[in-house]
């Protein structure tokens, strides 16, 4: 995959001629597909739920921007499986979780505002209030209690040192990999010599 994307990223973009040693990370991920024959790239990728044995329903196919209906298709499948009279699920009428209970423009607006005078750069700032929500708060009360918390991460990306802190304690981290990959993407945006003091940080908050 990382040939074919490098072959024709510089089939297209002349005079880059990038390589291997010009890729920062990677990731791949697994999607159930039909039991077909042929390449996989030319099997249907539209979501299905089937019924192979009674009682047993699975998901094929599907993408992550429709997983919230899908799985709103999943659970009244479920209930009408064992026979239980349910409306139907009421999921898309949920607000999602962390979403503020004001308009977007205002809720950015105070994060802007608030940010500003605790000393974190507006880029940080927004990119907080996007990824955090209503729970950006808890984020700023640690940089008004650690001030040095507001400073980047690294210069040229826009995570802040809180970031780090409040992902290892109170989003469930359990490794490094859990604080720099899947909270702050860190291990996809840096390579990896940047990533060792990283390391023992996290470590250090989660007490690993």
């Amino acid at each position: 995959d990382i040939d074919y994307l490098l072959r024709n990223a510089n089939s297209v973009l002349v005079g880059l001629e990038w390589t291997r040693a010009d890729v920062i990370s990677c990731f791949a991920g697994l999607r159930t597909l039909r039991n077909k024959q042929g390449k996989a790239s030319s099997i249907s990728r539209d979501w299905k739920l089937e019924e192979p044995e009674p009682g047993l329903l699975v998901p094929i196919g599907g993408k992550l921007t429709s997983a919230r209906a899908d799985a709103a298709e999943m659970i009244d499948a479920v209930f009408v499986s064992l026979k239980r009279s349910t409306p139907p699920c009421v999921t898309g009428a949920q607000p999602f979780p962390w979403c503020p209970s004001v308009d977007w423009p205002y809720f950015l607006l105070g994060c802007l505002n608030r940010a500003r005078k605790l000393g974190l750069d507006p880029e940080c700032a927004q990119n907080m209030a996007e990824r955090f929500g209503q729970q950006v708060e808890k984020v700023f009360a640690l940089i008004e209690a650690q001030p040095e918390l507001a400073a980047r991460i690294i210069e040229d990306l826009p995570f802040c040192q809180a970031e780090l802190e409040y992902s290892a304690q109170h989003e469930m981290a359990q490794t490094v990999d859990d604080v720099l990959r899947r909270r702050v993407p860190l291990q996809l945006l840096v390579r990896s010599e940047q990533l060792v003091q990283l390391h023992r940080q996290v470590a250090g908050y989660l007490g690993v």
